[in-house]
């Protein structure tokens, strides 16, 4: 049987100095337009999440997730996709376990 590699591509060197990281601790999404990685970095003292988008042609950005409370702590090891585009993502926040959802776009 052949393979048919449709494309290949490396990261920049933004992504590649923490790619271990991003792949051992990150969440894939296979989206209907593209695959999601995100995974957190603490910048500043704070959880930030972020997404690197694969598109279909063997292209990629990476993007910040933006977050309306900088306060929690995300537990994006036991985060379950709810949909196509969705992420329910545990998090803990000053002791209490809360929910929140990630919407892809």
């Amino acid at each position: 049987s052949e393979n048919n590699l449709k494309w290949i591509h490396c990261f920049d060197k933004s992504v590649e100095a923490d790619v271990e990281s991003v792949i051992n601790e990150s969440v894939f999404i296979n989206a209907q337009n593209a695959l999601h990685i995100i995974y957190s970095e603490t910048v500043k003292g704070k959880q930030v999440l972020y997404d690197i988008i694969l598109h279909p042609d063997g292209t990629y950005e990476q993007q910040p997730i933006i977050s309306m409370n900088l306060k929690y702590k995300y537990m994006l090891s036991a985060s379950m996709q709810s949909d196509d585009n969705s992420l329910i993502i545990p998090c803990d926040i000053k002791g209490k376990l809360v929910f929140a959802k990630l919407t892809l776009k």
